[in-house]
């Protein structure tokens, strides 16, 4: 496409704006926290379970009995239930999906995000559900695949095989390449130890793609 030479009516979407399948024979209840699954693309009502990704709120009841309906729903920041054993409070960045109306500090068995925790108030936590406030309490954009496994770092080993520690370097010079080879082995495992638990949880909230 060229650039405009006149004006454009643009399309914009307001609250409202998905509108997925729904999963076959799924209710899901209006104002109820909604997920969608990445292996099937349907929306079903969230809870901690493999392969979900929250969406946002649900604004219309949905008995998805004889299939094939759609659900409207609708991104923003909502106030759901805390959770009573593992309560989110103010030091959380985020939190997870309990059920379809409760929240959580604790990130359960599959550690689906619910979102970005805005406030808590007496009415519950209020949580911000869109994709971009997620991907920034994580610590990173969405990109489109994981970083390469460093391998060769994982095997570094020194071999000073050879080499004369009387002639080419003293003894002490040859432990102080093989202490600094293994502090740099250390810092790099470490280093890969937090891009791999970054990129886990980007892939728990759907922002990136699997290997």
């Amino acid at each position: 496409m060229s650039a405009l030479t006149e004006n454009r009516s643009t399309e914009k979407r307001l609250g409202f704006g998905l509108a997925p399948l729904v999963k076959d024979a799924a209710v899901i209840y209006c104002g109820s926290m909604v997920a969608i699954d990445k292996t099937t693309g349907e929306a079903e009502p969230a809870a901690d379970a493999a392969n979900l990704v929250v969406k946002g709120r649900a604004n219309e009841y949905i008995d998805n009995t004889d299939d094939g309906l759609r659900v409207q729903i609708e991104v923003g920041i909502f106030c759901w239930e805390n959770s009573a054993g593992n309560a989110v409070t103010d030091t959380d960045l985020i939190c997870y999906v309990e059920d379809d109306q409760t929240v959580s500090s604790d990130p359960g068995d599959n550690a689906v995000i619910a979102g970005v925790v805005v406030d808590i108030d007496d009415d519950g936590v209020w949580v911000d559900s869109h994709p971009a406030a997620v991907a920034a309490a994580i610590g990173k954009n969405p990109v489109a695949a994981l970083v390469a496994d460093p391998a060769a770092c994982a095997d570094m080993t020194t071999d000073l095989t050879g080499v004369d520690t009387g002639t080419d370097m003293t003894a002490a010079q040859a432990a102080m390449i093989v202490a600094d080879l293994g502090a740099l082995k250390t810092a790099i495992d470490a280093n890969k130890a937090a891009v791999d638990a970054s990129n886990a949880a980007l892939i728990a909230a759907g922002l990136m793609a699997s290997a």
